[in-house]
């Protein structure tokens, strides 16, 4: 898919479900005003505005990233693979309906986990052929703590796990 084209009308085609899933990832992930959120795929940023606290977003297309800047969002484009931050940098990490499209399932999931404080979420689209695998790979890296189960995704909130 070419999310640099469909930039410019990706909100009107995906608003209602991307909202949805943000609402429920708001609910499990109950941030704080004073907290720091990245959001790795964060497309246009649909969502941001619902977040009580900062948001930052990272994605591999510069069409996303230009129109998540246009609504002034605080945006970057990059790879999930490659996260530019230093370690424990966010308290938490999300990642909305994005991971199906990441190159190195395994190597984004570690940045992620390197990233973030506290708590990852992540929705993931059910209809994807690598469903099973990024929900493995997810469990060999966090402790999930609670699952939605919605109609196309499925919803994980997770805690960091360490490796002894």
């Amino acid at each position: 898919m070419d999310y640099n084209q469909q930039s410019k009308y990706y909100d009107a085609l995906h608003d209602k479900e991307q909202l949805q899933k943000a609402r429920i990832i708001l609910k499990l992930l109950h941030p704080k005003p004073e907290e720091k959120i990245l959001d790795v795929g964060c497309g246009t940023g649909l969502y941001f505005s619902l977040f009580p606290c900062s948001i930052e977003g990272i994605d591999a297309s510069e069409g996303m990233i230009n129109e998540c800047k246009k609504k002034g969002h605080r945006c970057n484009v990059g790879r999930a693979e490659q996260l530019p931050f230093t370690d424990k940098s966010f308290d938490s990490v999300i990642c909305i309906t994005a991971m199906h499209n990441f190159s190195d399932v395994a190597k984004a999931l570690r940045e992620i986990k390197r990233v973030c404080r506290k708590t990852f979420a992540c929705s993931l689209l059910k209809k994807s052929k690598r469903y099973e695998e990024l929900r493995s790979l997810i469990e060999q890296e966090f402790k999930v703590l609670e699952t939605v189960d919605e109609v196309q995704d499925t919803i994980l909130s997770c805690q960091s796990i360490s490796k002894s």
